[in-house]
């Protein structure tokens, strides 16, 4: 129950514009592992995207994907895709597809279409 309430703060932080107590926060519900830990990842990255820290909100989706989440993969090779960097974000998909994620397959061969 705590990491949802701080999830709820965190989220009323962000809406007053508190952005750094609102990003501690996040970071300590990550932190927990516990329920709310995938959905405070989220929050957290879409929050670093949004202050232009673009660095930041990748080096949590490798940190993610690295320990085998799939969720994080697929968001990793989104932000590559954005940002232009489509080998890098054809081996995310590539890898996100092995994992079994049908919408990875799709991606991938769409960006393969488009690289070709």
């Amino acid at each position: 129950m705590e990491a949802l309430a701080r999830s709820r703060e965190a989220n009323l932080l962000e809406q007053q514009g508190r952005i750094a107590d609102a990003e501690r926060l996040w970071r300590e519900v990550l932190a927990t592992g516990e329920r709310f830990a995938g959905f405070a990842r989220y929050r957290l990255v879409n929050l670093l995207e949004r202050c232009g820290r673009v660095a930041d909100a990748e080096r949590e989706w490798r940190e993610a994907a690295a320990t085998g989440d799939n969720l994080a993969r697929v968001q990793l090779a989104v932000l590559l895709e954005r940002q232009g960097r489509l080998v890098e974000a054809e081996q995310q998909w590539r890898d996100a597809a092995a994992a079994g994620d049908p919408r990875a397959e799709e991606r991938l061969a769409a960006l393969v279409a488009r690289r070709t």
